[in-house]
This record gives structure tokens, sequence and C-alpha cells, in this order.
């Protein structure tokens, strides 16, 4: 008869938001591969370069930061005093 599809209904791979492939590829290094945190965060990085290729290769490890910890773009936002000289 005819095959069923196991897929029917799941989003394609392709329109996985790419926040949630950051994450996943994150989470993936450190619990299936065993990586430690920095060896997980730079392959994370490979990946969204690779799934980015328009984003410069100097902002890869910001925005992933900024993925993985969203607290941080709320704190590089607000304006901070100048740094006062101590003489």
């Amino acid at each position: 008869m005819g095959q069923r599809n196991f897929r029917l209904g799941r989003p394609v791979a392709g329109r996985q938001s790419i926040e949630d492939m950051v994450r996943q590829a994150y989470n993936n290094a450190r619990k299936i591969d065993g990586l430690l945190g920095r060896e997980a965060f730079m392959r994370t990085c490979h990946a969204y370069a690779t799934a980015r290729p328009d984003v410069p290769d100097h902002m890869v490890p910001r925005q992933v930061a900024e993925i993985l910890n969203p607290g941080l773009k709320a704190d590089s936002d607000v304006m901070r005093p100048p740094a006062t000289r101590i003489n």
C-alpha cells in the first residue's frame, strides 16, 4: 500500500529559524559530543557562519553569543557612563 510519511506535520529542516539552529548546534555539541564550552561555542560559530554567509566573519561570535545568551543583547544596548581617568 502507501507509505506513511512520518515527517508529516513537522517543519522542514530548511525552515528552522537561525536562533533554533544555533541553540540546537550548541546543545548537541555539549551533550552529545561532550565538548567543553569553548569548543562547543566555536563549532556553533562555524555552523552559524555556514548558514549565514552574508554575515562578516568578525561579527559571527558576537551574534552567536547574543543568540545563546539574550541578556548580553540587553546589556550592550544600555548607555554606560564615560570612563574617568584616575591620575
